[in-house]
């Protein structure tokens, strides 16, 4: 398994992690009526300010955490970081899936706000769509670096 793999792979768990915790932790404060008011966008402001810290740093310990582990489990005490073109062309096709998907999430959240919905709601639907959009490409990575592509 290539570095690249298992980063790929690592970035696809901590995102699951940290936009699962989003979504249970905004749900919550959105049925307890949080995001009500004048300050409903301060605080969303603010809670995805602190969605973006918790990412950063899930991030950084999840690829050394588990870049250790892999090393572990693998007993691969020197583990190559060499990336070749064949890693930069599946990086490159996982960006425009990845980008694509994001945008048509993004163009969906403008059309419900069009229509109507909570700004709240189509801010996090934004959010969410950009983090999918992530998600796409690093799992059209994983599935290219295990066929072969």
């Amino acid at each position: 398994m290539s570095y690249e793999e298992k980063n790929s792979i690592i970035s696809l768990i901590v995102t699951i992690g940290v936009f699962g915790y989003y979504g249970f932790r905004f749900s919550g404060l959105y049925a307890e009526g949080y995001f009500t008011g004048p300050e409903a966008m301060t605080r969303t402001g603010w809670e995805i300010l602190y969605l973006i810290g918790y990412g950063i740093i899930a991030q950084i310990i999840g690829q050394i955490v588990l870049t250790i582990l892999f090393s572990i489990l693998a007993n691969d005490p020197k583990p190559s970081f060499v990336v070749d073109e064949r890693d930069r062309l599946i990086s490159l096709r996982g960006v425009r899936f990845g980008y694509a998907f994001a945008g048509g999430g993004v163009t969906l959240s403008i059309v419900a706000l069009a229509f109507g919905w909570d700004p709240v709601i189509v801010f996090n639907l934004v959010i969410f769509s950009i983090a999918a959009g992530a998600f796409v490409e690093t799992l059209v990575k994983v599935v290219l670096y295990r066929i072969g592509g």
